[in-house]
């Protein structure tokens, strides 16, 4: 059915695919993570609530 070259290409295309999704999901955490301290050090009334 498969001959193994194509089977190893996609298993290639496949870590490739689930590295380049692990970086973004890292990247969008990193940013979320500075939009909020972003957020909680223009707000001066943020260390009052709590």
């Amino acid at each position: 059915m498969f001959n193994p070259r194509s089977l190893y290409s996609l298993f290639t295309l496949f870590v490739i695919l689930l590295q380049l999704c692990s970086y973004l999901v890292y990247h969008i955490q990193t940013m979320m993570l500075r939009t909020n301290r972003e957020i909680q050090g223009s707000q001066p009334g943020w260390c009052w609530l709590n």
